[in-house]
């Protein structure tokens, strides 16, 4: 007994030294700071970018497990090209872990079946996107469950959603509420940030652009 009680001791010191929550999560809510850039060619193409209504709500997890994290996230982007031009926006989140203990990411969203769920590497389908170091097969739609590794030091590109702008020069939005993400295995602190991609097209110019959101800590 008196072994079977030393090791538990240290087994949880090994893995408060890992820098692992042993607590639940209680829920929170959190507003953030709207972002907006507005972008002009050297001809004078303009394409305007933005995000607003982000809301970060961190619940405990379901199965109670201290290596995971559970949130729903909520964020309206939306994108504007100059009259003649086109443009296409994309929302979405980088992922990251401090720790990974086999770490899995799982992706739910509360949305409607439209939306496109993604994980993937490097050069988006769409457009230009932040460098990334995790290579996965292809979208996943609707309510449809997605299983990610990250080891620590990678980061995945999580995709909400993608829009086409129309083409007269009018704000466009998309709308993204209580997506759900889950990430199980994950030690220490998750670490996600906010995105919102432009690229918009005319007959002289084209050009991309891009909102970050603060950092979201849990």
């Amino acid at each position: 007994m008196g072994r079977r009680m030393q090791h538990i001791r240290v087994l949880a010191a090994a893995v408060a030294a890992a820098g692992y929550v042993l607590g639940a999560a209680g829920a929170s809510a959190t507003t953030y700071t709207p972002h907006e850039k507005t972008y002009s060619t050297p001809q004078g193409f303009e394409f305007t970018v933005g995000n607003q209504d982000q809301d970060v709500r961190a619940v405990p997890p379901m199965n109670g497990m201290p290596t995971n994290r559970e949130v729903f996230l909520d964020n309206t982007s939306y994108g504007k090209v100059a009259a003649g031009g086109k443009g296409h926006v994309k929302a979405g989140y980088y992922v990251a872990c401090q720790v990974d203990v086999d770490a899995k990411l799982h992706i739910d969203p509360e949305l409607d079946p439209n939306p496109t769920v993604t994980a993937h590497a490097g050069v988006g389908l769409d457009g230009p996107q932040a460098g990334v170091d995790l290579s996965l097969g292809p979208a996943i739609y609707g309510g449809v469950g997605l299983d990610i590794y990250l080891a620590p030091g990678k980061i995945a590109d999580v995709t909400a959603g993608e829009k086409d702008l129309p083409g007269d020069g009018s704000l466009a939005y998309l709308m993204n509420n209580d997506f759900h993400l889950n990430v199980t295995g994950c030690g220490g602190q998750l670490t996600l940030r906010p995105y919102t991609i432009i690229t918009a097209n005319s007959d002289g110019d084209s050009g991309s652009g891009a909102v970050y959101g603060d950092l979201i800590v849990l």
